[in-house]
């Protein structure tokens, strides 16, 4: 209620790395692999509550298994511990996940979004692997104090529509596993009130409290 959405700027995939030497090679068998183990099979975050503890959550959900929750100060921390075979699985964008599958020190399972990604042609999509319903990805955007003035947002909406489609921005979002993505004022707001219902319902579901 703060706020008054401009536009979308970005949005990157999230994808799901696993330790090298978990029995699961793909999401099918991960999922086999945490219904013959409830709650036994470990999944890293950065922090109770954080996006990627939330992704994954909604990931489990749409599975219909459980798997026990570590978190950690910061995604870095997650993966490294992924990296280190000490906990199964992370949830982490594109850029923080894929140079540690590029470099062979984790296993990519699965990245969201319609198509495969260009850092990773060989990690398949979750609907490609079985699972259609879930589709996680990390985004950005720009907001204002609410009360700005109408023209003041029309003009910020069109400015970051502009920049949004020059070369060179778009080159520096792909070069984190991104896209530009821009959004009216209208559109924007709607995602982000799809958004918080999206997640408010994981919560509960997950049954995740403040710390």
């Amino acid at each position: 209620k703060d706020f008054t959405h401009v536009s979308q700027i970005a949005e990157s995939p999230s994808m799901m790395v696993g330790r090298l030497k978990l029995p699961a090679k793909t999401l099918k068998e991960l999922v086999t692999l945490a219904r013959a183990k409830p709650g036994e099979l470990t999944f890293g975050s950065g922090g109770q509550g954080s996006s990627a503890h939330l992704a994954m959550e909604l990931f489990l959900n749409v599975a219909g298994v459980k798997m026990l929750h570590v978190p950690f100060k910061g995604v870095a921390a997650s993966l490294v511990e992924v990296v280190a075979d000490r906990i199964d699985v992370s949830i982490a964008s594109l850029a923080s996940g894929a140079p540690h599958v590029i470099n062979e020190r984790a296993q990519g399972l699965g990245v969201s979004g319609r198509e495969r990604s260009s850092l990773l042609p060989g990690v398949p999509t979750f609907t490609e692997a079985g699972f259609p319903g879930y589709n996680m990805s990390y985004w950005w955007g720009i907001a204002v104090p609410v009360g700005t003035p109408a023209q003041v947002v029309s003009q910020l909406n069109r400015e970051i529509v502009r920049a949004a489609d020059k070369p060179a921005l778009k080159d520096i979002f792909q070069k984190q596993g991104a896209a530009a993505v821009t959004s009216s004022p209208a559109d924007h707001s709607r995602r982000v009130n799809d958004e918080i219902k999206t997640w408010k319902d994981i919560v509960a579901r997950a049954g995740i409290k403040l710390e």
